[in-house]
């Protein structure tokens, strides 16, 4: 006689499985795949903050799918590419 379930429920398919689009391409960010880094550059420049260009690309659905960009997200990639800390806008 076999030990535990002899009817395991299938496993549910997992949060960013291997059909993901970002998951497809290992170690970039999703502002890199959805060719977002111009755009967050510029913002940061501007003296937005890291949750206001989050909340703005969200907003305006910039990623397809459904997709929700972290505000951590946006602080690793500005961190990474040095965009990070206290930026001061810049004058036009």
């Amino acid at each position: 006689m076999a030990r535990g379930n002899p009817n395991p429920k299938p496993l549910a398919p997992r949060r960013g499985s291997a059909t993901s689009p970002h998951m497809e391409a290992p170690g970039k960010s999703m502002i890199q795949i959805y060719n977002l880094t111009g755009m967050v550059r510029e913002m940061r420049l501007k003296g937005k903050s890291y949750r206001a260009i989050a909340d703005y690309i969200n907003s305006n659905k910039l990623i397809p799918n459904g997709y929700v960009l972290s505000y951590n997200s946006v602080v690793r990639w500005c961190a990474n590419n040095g965009l990070g800390g206290t930026i001061e806008a810049t004058s036009d």
